[in-house]
């Protein structure tokens, strides 16, 4: 079951501007899950994914915090070092949210997603991202 909960969300149905195509503009990958940054725009988006273990969620915690994004993992399940299950907390300038999984799936969107763009459509995402590409 996937739940989330989150204020100052804006509407979650705008075109994702971070596509795997875009490879030239990513600017890091922890261990096949995907932390993304359009250089370009500043948008940031994290989906959590069942590759990702300890270390690459602390690379990416760290990475995005250089971005100005405080993110707080409240909870973490592994099964084999790969990540299960997941319950975050987010902290944006375009706002706050946290989000909470206990099954990671593999066509799933989860995470979250960030764009500091004063045109933004979608300014700021937490939980499932499904129609946010």
């Amino acid at each position: 079951m996937t739940t989330f909960a989150s204020t100052n969300i804006t509407a979650m149905l705008a075109p994702n501007l971070i596509k795997n195509a875009c490879f030239a503009t990513l600017t890091f990958f922890a261990t096949s899950g995907l932390f993304a940054q359009n250089v370009a725009t500043g948008v940031v988006e994290v989906i959590f994914t069942q590759d990702m273990d300890k270390a690459g969620l602390e690379r990416i915690r760290e990475e995005v915090k250089a971005k100005g994004i405080d993110l707080q993992y409240t909870n973490m399940s592994f099964k084999d070092d790969s990540l299960q299950a997941i319950s975050f907390s987010v902290e944006t300038q375009a706002g706050s949210g946290t989000a909470s999984t206990d099954q990671i799936k593999p066509e799933g969107r989860f995470g979250f997603r960030y764009d500091p763009r004063p045109e933004a459509v979608v300014p700021f995402g937490v939980g499932s991202l499904i129609g946010l590409q």
